[in-house]
């Protein structure tokens, strides 16, 4: 029985790590973009947030409620992911919060802090 020779040996342990890659690398890729989005969701929350509370006065006309809204509404329906739809339903108590008034009392601005708080420590 013979060996073979070094280039057969390197051609084959190349075959290997080219099948490897194609089998696994797709699935590292796709946890990298669940990542990144949930990433992007939790700090879409955090900035959104952080503005719409910078403002004295909430309306329903405001930009970035409205973009918020439609944010959250739409990644809700379209999630397959549970920490990221554990984050969008945080980001939903903050919408529903806000949606109470135009002026927030304390009780609601330490309500909302909480939320913010919990979205900082959440592990993506």
């Amino acid at each position: 029985m013979e060996l073979g020779s070094l280039a057969e040996w390197v051609t084959g342990l190349a075959e290997i790590i080219a099948v490897v890659t194609a089998l696994f690398l797709p699935q590292f890729q796709k946890r990298g973009q669940i990542k990144f989005k949930r990433k992007r969701t939790k700090n879409i929350i955090l900035r959104s947030t952080k503005t719409l509370l910078g403002t004295n006065k909430l309306t329903d006309d405001d930009t970035t409620f409205k973009t918020f809204k439609a944010y959250v509404a739409i990644n809700q329906l379209l999630t397959t992911d549970a920490k990221q739809e554990t984050l969008l339903e945080m980001g939903a108590s903050i919408i529903q919060i806000l949606n109470n008034g135009t002026q927030l009392n304390t009780d609601q601005i330490r309500q909302i802090d909480q939320l913010v708080k919990d979205v900082e420590n959440f592990h993506i």
